[in-house]
């Protein structure tokens, strides 16, 4: 069986905060559901949308449904971790089958374009065993049962489903938000009005000082040009310090 939410572990030894107190366990704790609730699921997954045009090669809204687990061009480190890891998790719990003359597929995604995302990525599940029997409990699968299980835990209690993975994932793009814009600072440092151009290990000082590695601390260019100055002077104002403590003996 699948393990629905696991446990936070922050394990990058760079940074400075032992997040691993915060680590969390959420082990499957999504709600059983009953069987008007799996039914209602399955109707919903089966109904094609509106203006909703699929051309592809699954049974869709007749034995395959989609799925609210999604992410789009514009998704944040949570939605992207969420997405690959559920997949992920439910292709291996539920691999697809060799019948012979054909492969029985379980679960599958797809992308279509989007107006305002410019696509979106949705995993899509083998909804009904027979297509041509009524939407009941015993002919709805497993898979779409488990999926929809996760994705209503996600939605209700706890939004995260694999925590070491969105805290990688979210640790990556701030430091690669972070790279961006340090090029930047290089590209427009003036060293007649500024000083010399910043190094490498100021710009690490940088991202340790002011905690760069949390997302909503990320900062454009000209910022961090403002915190390599305020490091400068405050060093500066630390040496005049020890200085004078010398001399005073």
């Amino acid at each position: 069986m699948i393990t629905y939410y696991l446990g936070r572990k922050y394990v990058r030894a760079d940074l400075p905060m032992a997040r691993s107190n915060v680590t969390r366990e959420r082990r499957g704790r999504a709600r059983h559901a009953d069987d008007d609730t799996l039914v209602k699921w399955a109707e919903q997954s089966l109904s094609r949308p509106d203006s909703f045009m699929y051309h592809g090669g699954y049974d869709l809204f007749r034995t395959w449904g989609m799925t609210p687990v999604v992410q789009t061009r514009d998704s944040d480190a949570l939605e992207e971790s969420n997405y690959a890891r559920i997949f992920e998790d439910m292709r291996k719990t539920f691999p697809d089958e060799d019948m012979g003359f054909n492969m029985l597929e379980w679960i599958g995604d797809f992308r279509s374009s989007h107006w305002a995302y410019g696509w979106a990525e949705q995993i899509l599940v083998r909804v009904l065993y027979d297509p041509g029997e009524d939407i009941t409990p015993s002919n709805i699968t497993g898979a779409f049962r488990m999926i929809m299980e996760i994705a209503d835990y996600l939605a209700r209690e706890y939004p995260v489903y694999d925590e070491s993975d969105y805290s990688e994932r979210e640790y990556k793009q701030a430091r690669d938000y972070f790279d961006s814009e340090w090029s930047s600072v290089l590209s427009h440092w003036d060293e007649e009005d500024d000083g010399p151009e910043p190094s490498q290990d100021e710009g690490e000082q940088v991202w340790d000082h002011y905690e760069l590695y949390y997302p909503d601390n990320g900062a454009w260019h000209e910022t961090l040009a403002g915190y390599v100055r305020e490091l400068r002077a405050e060093r500066i104002k630390a040496t005049r310090a020890a200085v004078l403590r010398l001399l005073k003996g």
